[in-house]
């Protein structure tokens, strides 16, 4: 019974902490410490206290004495803090909506993702895989100037200022409008970020804007989750690889991807949202790329991997594999 509970509540809960997300209420909140009150959420509109009423109840957000006052619990602070990985598979809900009807084949599955909750989560996700591979990228003076291709909400070239030893300049490029727009308001008052929507596969395009803004001669290209969505379209990866080692000789590249491993029961994964990750996309007919074949198309594109780091570690008998990597090639 208890799982049961567990799996309606999370149904009812996620959005509704994607609507606290979106609204910033929870984070500015737990940013300054302060207590808040209903009015802060009366200003959401009317569901805004029946969401407070709701998350009160769960005991996410706790009453004073007079019920004056309220403030975020320990539990709620725990929960919070790890919600930005249930945004991701949340970002697929229009999927979801008509699963039953996708399921019997009555209907197209649609892969539409909305923006501006996997830009969330995604960020705050995989900020655990970039502080490694910046170390390395940092001693090796490969952070001054970065072009970052599908840079989301652009945490990792924040990251990679932070770590410059020397003075930095980025240029992200990414084919959504709303994240474009979500990074040219984030960093709006830095002129070291520049930023420009365009389709990752039009290389020539986006290197002629990314000139334009100083970054002609990048140490390194970043490309996180980009390689399997250009290969979900039929996109050769070697060929890409070396259409951007044409166009920038110089820089070495980053590849950040999430794998798909071989088929099995990996106990590690079914405490993550893998499965959920990988049904969507099996589902939407779109491509997860292998440890094996990713590194073949690297070798066959004639580059060297000069640093290599796996995480999220599974075991099936003797097979150890990672649900992510990174490789930085040169």
């Amino acid at each position: 019974m208890d799982d049961i509970r567990q799996l309606i509540r999370g149904y009812y809960l996620v959005p509704v902490l994607a609507f606290c997300k979106r609204n910033q209420i929870l984070d500015s909140i737990l940013t300054s410490g302060r207590s808040f009150y209903t009015e802060d959420f009366k200003k959401l509109g009317e569901r805004g206290v029946v969401i407070l009423e709701y998350l009160v109840a769960l005991g996410i957000v706790v009453s004073d004495i007079n019920c004056d006052s309220y403030y975020v619990s320990g539990a709620g602070r725990k929960l919070y803090s790890s919600a930005n990985s249930l945004f991701v598979p949340f970002s697929y809900r229009r999927l979801l909506h008509n699963l039953d009807d996708a399921l019997i084949g009555s209907i197209e599955f649609d892969a539409f993702v909305d923006r501006e909750d996997n830009i969330a989560g995604s960020g705050a996700t995989h900020l655990r895989y970039f502080i490694p591979v910046l170390g390395f990228l940092a001693r090796n003076n490969l952070l001054e100037s970065v072009i970052d291709v599908a840079c989301g909400n652009g945490d990792f070239m924040d990251q990679a200022s932070k770590r410059c030893r020397g003075e930095f300049r980025g240029f992200g490029v990414d084919l959504s409008p709303r994240s474009v727009e979500s990074c040219e308001s984030r960093f709006v008052n830095d002129s070291r970020f520049s930023f420009c929507r365009a389709d990752g596969r039009d290389i020539k395009f986006w290197k002629k804007q990314a000139v334009v803004c100083g970054n002609d001669k990048p140490h390194l290209i970043s490309m996180w989750f980009l390689l399997h969505e250009l290969a979900g379209i039929g996109i050769n990866i070697g060929d890409y690889l070396k259409n951007v080692r044409s166009a920038f000789p110089e820089a070495a590249i980053l590849i950040g991807e999430l794998l798909d491993p071989p088929s099995g029961n990996y106990t590690e994964s079914q405490l993550t949202i893998m499965p959920e990750y990988k049904f969507f996309h099996s589902l939407s007919n779109q491509k997860l790329l292998d440890k094996q074949s990713l590194e073949l198309a690297i070798k066959r594109a004639g580059f060297e991997v000069v640093d290599y780091r796996g995480y999220d570690m599974i075991t099936l008998g003797e097979i150890t594999t990672p649900s992510i990597a990174t490789w930085v090639i040169s």
